[in-house]
């Protein structure tokens, strides 16, 4: 049985943040959302202290890797057109394996 593993880690700018706590309440919200509508796992990883600044890590698994990437992708559409961010970069990250 084949196993996908497939991560994607995106940085952002956030606009409408004008402090650590507004930003963390986008962030926060954002990933709530992300995790309840696409059933996948995500946090804040990086640049945790910087006001208008965040990178989040996303990840899926599944037995399909296709769907994973197109799982994904869905992601990174919705957090463009959803939320007043600016996606300054995407790093795809995958992995496969067989587990019996």
């Amino acid at each position: 049985m084949q196993m996908f593993v497939i991560a994607v880690r995106i940085e952002l700018i956030i606009d409408e943040a004008f402090s650590l706590k507004d930003k963390r309440s986008i962030v926060k919200s954002m990933l709530v959302k992300l995790q309840q509508k696409f059933k996948l796992s995500g946090a804040e990883v990086d640049r945790l202290d910087q006001v208008n600044a965040a990178i989040i890590g996303l990840a899926i698994v599944a037995n399909d890797l296709r769907y994973a990437q197109s799982v994904l992708q869905k992601v990174v559409n919705f957090i463009d057109i959803s939320y007043p961010i600016e996606i300054i970069s995407i790093e795809w990250l995958d992995g496969v394996g067989e587990y019996d």
